[in-house]
């Protein structure tokens, strides 16, 4: 389903806004993501990513995540993997920091 079609309430950004706790893996990635390719809603997308993400990375989290594992999803180029990847790195930097802080 696009995005336009959706309801207000569940789309990712507006579920994000009003609650962020509430918004899953696959609605942050979408909201990276911004849009989908041809044929497929960023949605479809984001969940294409996240089980990329899922294969790409282990029990250390995102440690092994590398952007280049993202692109052989269809319609993510080195942007797209790479803003994605970015986040993920920014968790594990903000969760070392606050580990550090404790």
């Amino acid at each position: 389903m696009m995005i336009k079609e959706m309801r207000s309430e569940d789309k990712p950004r507006e579920r994000f806004a009003k609650a962020p706790d509430t918004a899953s893996m696959v609605d942050l990635v979408a909201i990276l993501l911004r849009t989908g390719r041809h044929g497929c809603s960023v949605m479809d997308m984001a969940q294409e990513v996240v089980e990329q993400i899922r294969l790409s990375t282990d029990v250390n989290g995102f440690d092994n995540l590398d952007w280049r594992d993202l692109i052989s999803v269809k319609g993510v180029g080195q942007d797209k993997a790479i803003t994605v990847c970015a986040a993920a790195v920014s968790y594990t930097h903000l969760r070392a920091h606050e580990t550090c802080a404790d």
